[in-house]
């Protein structure tokens, strides 16, 4: 009987050893990039516009040069006679993204690329979808309008216009930098759908029209994750250092409730010349569900808006985390810096960390954040300053925030509804979009740390048996 147990808790031992090691091979396998490192992957060049009015682009087509734009083909996957065609098959940037899809490049916007009703592809009246070629993880692209020293901005008017109702999904690793994106309409988002992605220096955003130049809701969104699509265990990761948004969401969109971000962490850097002015979240934007963890760091630029690190519907997770680290930036305007929406229907971070440690403005830059943050079960501060001098501090400096015009996204309803099929001709929205990182999730750590002490508790358990058992043999 006793060699029987002894075997048998040999056997549970090395079996518990062995998930804690697969656990353990799995994080090591799914490291978490960072998009400041990012680079074209290859030297390939492809330059794209669209032609001018009433004309045809000159040139050879193949994109080599400014002198030879691409020109689109009718793309082998294009079906006109469809419901609801996907008509973005035909559009230089689809085409120039599968050019480049195995091996990266750069896709130089030489003039101006306009994505709208006809580039789009779906059944709603105010939203549709243009997707690039799906390219994944295995090459980097980099968009830009400036090139061997011309900045085409200036030379041919370059810019990316996202019009009504289009809405541009970005499937694979990018780089976006010195490029104009333009609105045409209010709540147009760019989702990069779980990718790693640098938003660098040199992007400017602004409605087309300067009347709306004041209108949160007229500049362009970003979404790390996709806009509607499901997906398990993914890390989107979005670093943004230019450009004033509207809203800045690290995960999910969220368009329909139907759909769910499981099991992720998301991390969201903002710096430099980055300005929001409605919202930031770290989960998602509207209405779908969202499970997992949060990391958002602000190293500076400009928030005149609202900072939730769990947005509208909450955590479906118990032990869900928040991490906000803030080190720079200016908040004079900030209206709330927020562990998470109240009133949403799902559950609060179980720790929500708001981070001023290395703040590296002044005392009353710090304060002015100080006084508007709400809902944490710990703030960190510098060594050099209390709690009650940042509240005394904040009473003597404005932080009354200006009216701004409301941008609340839109419920789900009909004309929100996510299309039906994918580039591969799958139903999107039951695909997984970008891998899961177990590195960077500290809910690996615990299981490991779990499973060790289990190991340590079976095996002491199983000692103080076989002594019993000795004692009763004896």
């Amino acid at each position: 009987m006793k060699k029987t147990f002894r075997i048998l808790l040999a056997t549970a031992i090395v079996a518990v050893l062995l998930v804690a090691a697969m656990v353990a091979v799995s994080a090591e396998a799914g490291k978490r990039v960072d998009p400041v490192s990012l680079k074209p992957t290859s030297d390939r060049v492809v330059f794209i516009m669209d032609a001018p009015e009433g004309k045809e682009l000159e040139g050879d087509g193949t994109g080599t040069d400014f002198e030879n734009p691409y020109i689109v083909s009718d793309h082998e996957k294009f079906d006109p006679n469809v419901d609801s065609p996907e008509y973005y098959y035909q559009t230089a940037l689809y085409q120039a993204t599968e050019m480049l899809g195995s091996e990266g490049g750069t896709i130089v916007i030489c003039g101006p690329v306009k994505l709208g009703a006809e580039q789009a592809y779906g059944s709603g009246a105010d939203t549709k979808d243009v997707f690039t070629f799906n390219w994944g993880t295995k090459a980097t692209i980099k968009f830009t309008s400036v090139y061997n020293g011309v900045d085409y901005r200036e030379t041919n008017g370059a810019k990316l216009i996202i019009e009504t109702p289009a809405e541009l999904g970005v499937r694979g690793t990018s780089v976006w930098e010195n490029i104009d994106i333009v609105t045409i309409g209010t709540k147009r988002i760019m989702s990069f759908c779980s990718f790693p992605t640098l938003m660098g220096k040199g992007v400017n955003c602004y409605p087309d029209d300067e009347i709306y130049a004041e209108s949160a809701a007229n500049y362009i969104s970003l979404s790390g994750g996709h806009r509607w699509a499901k997906g398990d265990n993914q890390i989107p990761t979005l670093t943004v250092q230019s450009g004033t948004y509207n809203m800045i969401s690290a995960g999910f969109w969220g368009v329909t409730a139907t759909a769910e971000m499981a099991n992720a962490t998301t991390y969201l850097t903002l710096e430099g010349a980055t300005k929001v002015l409605g919202q930031i979240s770290g989960t998602v934007t509207q209405n779908s569900l969202f499970s997992g963890h949060v990391n958002i760091t602000i190293n500076g630029g400009s928030y005149p808006c609202d900072i939730y690190g769990v947005g509208p519907t909450g955590m479906k997770n118990e032990d869900g985390t928040v991490d906000i680290v803030i080190t720079g930036g200016d908040f004079s305007e900030c209206w709330s810096i927020n562990s998470y929406m109240e009133n949403s229907p799902n559950n609060p971070p179980s720790v929500s960390i708001l981070d001023f440690s290395e703040f590296s403005g002044s005392k009353e830059a710090l304060a002015l954040a100080f006084s508007v943050s709400t809902g944490f079960t710990q703030v960190k501060l510098p060594a050099s300053v209390t709690e009650a001098q940042l509240i005394e501090m904040a009473g003597k400096v404005e932080t009354e925030a200006p009216e701004v015009e409301e941008t609340e996204a839109p419920a789900d309803d009909a004309e929100t509804e996510a299309p039906e099929k994918n580039d591969e001709g799958e139903k999107d929205d039951d695909q997984t979009i970008g891998v899961g990182d177990a590195g960077d999730n500290s809910m690996t750590k615990i299981l490991i740390i779990v499973i060790i002490v289990a190991v340590v508790v079976v095996a002491g358990f199983g000692t103080a048996i076989l002594v019993v058992l000795s004692k009763k043999k004896k």
